[in-house]
């Protein structure tokens, strides 16, 4: 069986969230407890995500509130503009989700 998933690391601007977004409601419940964690602890999770349509985009399926936290931060200046978030980057379209939320 082949490994259809890979871990790489992508910065903020090459990221925006999927339709298939597993997240529909109250996603900024708890973003402030979230960004604080973030700036201390780091990212301790990979976000999931699926190559886009232009060439090194990716839309995220789960991990919403980290991608919005890093966000955040980063327009606060917490966190370099070329700031990265850790992906595990599915590669086969039928597996942008699998059902479970985050």
């Amino acid at each position: 069986m082949t490994k259809t998933i890979e871990t790489r690391n992508v910065t903020l601007a090459k990221l925006s969230i999927a339709e298939e977004n597993a997240r529909k409601t109250n996603v900024r419940d708890g973003l402030e407890q979230m960004m604080a964690s973030i700036a201390a602890k780091g990212q301790l999770s990979p976000i999931i995500v699926y190559a886009g349509e232009n060439r090194g985009e990716y839309k995220i399926t789960g991990g919403q509130r980290r991608y919005l936290a890093c966000v955040a931060l980063q327009n606060e200046g917490k966190l370099p503009k070329n700031f990265a978030m850790r992906c595990e980057v599915n590669r086969r379209k039928s597996q942008r989700t699998n059902g479970d939320s985050v």
